[in-house]
C-alpha cells in the first residue's frame, strides 16, 4: 500500500490489490476497502515522504548518504 499522492480530500492510497481510495488523513492503521488489508499510517507516510526525497549530493557529484569510508 502507498500514497500516490496529495490530493485535496487528504491522500490519495494504492493498494497492492489495485484498489485505488481516498483517506481524509493517515491515522493510526489504513484499511483498504476492497481487500481489508491493514497497514500503518505512519509507514505509508514514510515511504511517501522518502519516494520524494531525492539523495544529497557533495560538489564531487557522489551521493553523501551511504558513502561513509572508515
Amino acid at each position: 500500500m502507498r500514497v500516490d499522492g496529495k490530493i485535496s480530500a487528504g491522500y490519495a492510497i494504492v493498494c497492492n490489490c489495485g484498489a485505488a481510495f481516498a483517506v481524509e488523513r493517515l491515522g493510526v492503521a489504513v484499511e483498504c476497502p476492497e481487500c481489508g488489508r491493514t497497514e500503518l499510517g505512519v509507514d505509508i507516510a514514510a515511504d511517501y515522504y522518502l519516494r520524494l526525497r531525492k539523495p544529497l549530493t557533495a560538489r564531487s557529484g557522489r551521493a553523501i548518504l551511504g558513502s561513509a569510508t572508515s
